[in-house]
């Protein structure tokens, strides 16, 4: 029932998911307008220097020795190491530029990301306000009306994903390695598994963070704290929810963007999220005992319940 009605907001707020797409639309534009700026002075910079030429042009010989003439293999092994060594020494003279790329992509990749997760506010307050009173609410206006909540939200929210992937990404890196040994091609099979339970895990404790600041009125901190407790009340019905949520993203998404060669993530992005925003807002009603308007004619009054009769009571088996 949670994952209709959400389907159904969504629906609901097509002009949402439009605006949503836009304004991530914008910002990767400006973003990536930003780091091209100095990116590509810096690639062409390398690319066409002599080093790497040389380097290529080695390499080449090497490898038509290798199906032509074994017997120069050596000396063409030489100078390729040669050219290695040459290559290395440029980009030794080179560090002072190389880390002032590296710095002003992660300050870009740190913007991105605030922005990224202020959109993801304010598709959530739309939503919201949808919900509670059938109000609609400028996408621009739930941004800049929020501006400082959401931006301390999205800094926590960050800080602990970046926090979260880095470990999950080691541990299930290391998983892989540990048993590509042993079970070869099933090895990546696992990891990306580990990666997908794990994110799950983490999607679970952080969902309710969100609605409880918009739907809840609750502080930022105060947020966090409840949406914790919600998680542990609730795990096994979350869990359960934000695993098929994310196998069906992850296929939708994916299919999006190979099938239209890109293009088509465009539009994916925005409608997934979106859609997890109402997911995380329809379980928090719920979880609360607050009615909420799927549409004009349509108004949900759960009484509090536990997780299991949230999600599974129109399920036969």
């Amino acid at each position: 029932m949670n994952l209709k009605n959400s389907f159904k907001l969504m629906v609901a707020n097509a002009k949402t998911v439009f605006a949503d797409m836009i304004f991530r639309l914008i910002i990767f534009v400006l973003c990536a307008g930003v780091a091209s700026t100095f990116v590509i002075p810096f690639v062409k910079d390398i690319v066409f220097a002599d080093a790497t030429r040389t380097l290529f042009d080695e390499l080449r010989g090497v490898i038509g020795a290798f199906f032509t003439n074994s017997a120069e293999m050596a000396v063409k092994g030489d100078l390729l190491l040669d050219a290695v060594k040459g290559f290395n020494d440029m980009l030794a003279d080179k560090i002072s530029d190389i880390t002032g790329v590296a710095i002003g992509l992660a300050v870009i990749l740190v913007v991105y990301s605030i922005l990224f997760g202020l959109a993801n506010y304010a598709s959530g307050d739309v939503v919201n306000k949808y919900m509670s009173s059938l109000t609609r609410c400028r996408y621009t206006n739930a941004i800049l009306s929020n501006f400082g909540k959401a931006f301390l939200y999205q800094l926590i929210e960050g800080l602990c994903f970046f926090v979260a992937e880095t470990l999950i990404i080691a541990f299930c890196f290391g998983v892989f390695v540990l048993t590509a040994e042993y079970i070869y091609i099933f090895a990546p099979m696992l990891a990306i598994l580990l990666v997908i339970l794990l994110n799950t895990f983490f999607t679970v404790f952080f969902s309710n963070f969100l609605p409880a600041i918009t739907a809840g009125g609750q502080g930022v901190f105060s947020g966090f704290k409840t949406s914790f407790v919600y998680g542990a009340k609730h795990f096994k019905t979350l869990f359960a929810q934000y695993l098929i949520v994310n196998l069906i993203l992850i296929y939708v998404n994916v299919s999006f963007t190979l099938f239209t060669f890109g293009v088509g993530f465009i539009f994916s992005l925005p409608v997934s999220c979106v859609f997890v925003s109402c997911v995380k807002l329809v379980n928090y009603y719920s979880f609360s005992g607050k009615k909420y308007y799927v549409d004009y004619d349509d108004i949900v009054n759960p009484a509090k319940q536990n997780g299991e009769e949230i999600f599974f009571d129109d399920v036969n088996i």
